[in-house]
């Protein structure tokens, strides 16, 4: 999976593109924590419409979340959004949406439209 990190002004947007699997993921959200631009808590917007293949089950998403859960204290809280046009992804991440709500320190919703997430992002 490629990736790039483009830091906004109040935000940090992540444009996924190829494939993603698990341990793709888990590589992804360390590579966000650990970029120089990120900031403890800061909104993060991922932008996976450019995603051609999805390889996460049930099971993975669910590992996924406790793995996320397991930086808390690293990645603090704030909101996040994850943009998907592909039904395959959106479903995936709105499961992990609402399956880890819980485990994870910040608020996540995915959307099919970039400018409503972007918007979301910034809502009180």
């Amino acid at each position: 999976m490629s990736s790039r990190f483009v830091r906004e002004t109040d935000y940090m947007l992540v444009v996924m593109q190829d494939h993603i699997n698990l341990a793709g993921a888990k590589a992804l959200v360390e590579a966000l924590i650990a970029h120089p631009q990120f900031e403890r808590g800061m909104r993060v917007l991922w932008d996976a419409r450019s995603l051609t293949r999805l390889e996460l089950n049930f099971d993975e998403v669910r590992e996924f979340g406790k793995f996320v859960g397991g930086l808390r204290d690293r990645r603090g809280g704030g909101r996040s959004a994850l943009v998907a046009n592909d039904d395959t992804v959106f479903g995936t991440f709105r499961v992990h949406q609402l399956l880890n709500q819980t485990l994870v320190s910040y608020e996540f919703h995915v959307f099919r439209d970039f400018d409503e997430a972007h918007r979301w992002l910034f809502d009180s």
